[in-house]
């Protein structure tokens, strides 16, 4: 915290890149221990502050950076289907970026709040495609930025 705070506050905290390259790596790793500890009250509360900043984040073509943040409050608030349309938002927008990497974690996520075969087969291909693109471990990725799906779901 105290490194991401003074990170903000410097003259380079004001650019653009920085600013969407330390508000999403908080969010997460807020929302993350939130999670781990137990989700005790509103999830939003942790990242309000952080969620606010990347919307204010004004980048070409990226329309709403804070979408993928929206799935995973909709899910820790029981409003899976508002999950997963979300996450379709959020998969098709860094798709169309050539965002490969978040593309198939995106799907990945989607992947375990749909039930059945076309819950497996876009799972089994969102882990065909980031192996692919040279991610060592899916799983492990999927972990680390949606801990509350895998610990619901078992995937």
């Amino acid at each position: 915290e105290q490194y991401c705070d003074r990170s903000l506050r410097s003259p380079l905290g004001h650019g653009t890149v920085l600013r969407y390259l330390l508000r999403p790596s908080r969010a997460r790793l807020l929302l993350n221990h939130d999670v781990t500890q137990g989700r005790r009250g509103d999830p939003g509360r942790v990242i309000r502050d952080d969620l606010r900043a990347l919307r204010d984040i004004h980048i070409r073509r990226l329309r709403d950076p804070a979408r993928n943040y929206e799935a995973r409050l909709a899910y820790l608030q029981g409003d899976v289907p508002g999950a997963v349309r979300a996450f379709r938002e959020s998969t098709q927008q860094f798709a169309q970026l050539g965002l490969l990497e978040e593309a198939a974690r995106e799907r990945f996520a989607l992947g375990c709040l749909l039930e059945g075969e076309v819950g497996a087969r876009m799972r089994a291909s969102a882990q065909a495609e980031s192996l692919a693109i040279g991610i060592v471990n899916p799983r492990a990725m999927l972990h680390s930025s949606y801990p509350e799906i895998l610990i619901d779901t078992g995937f």
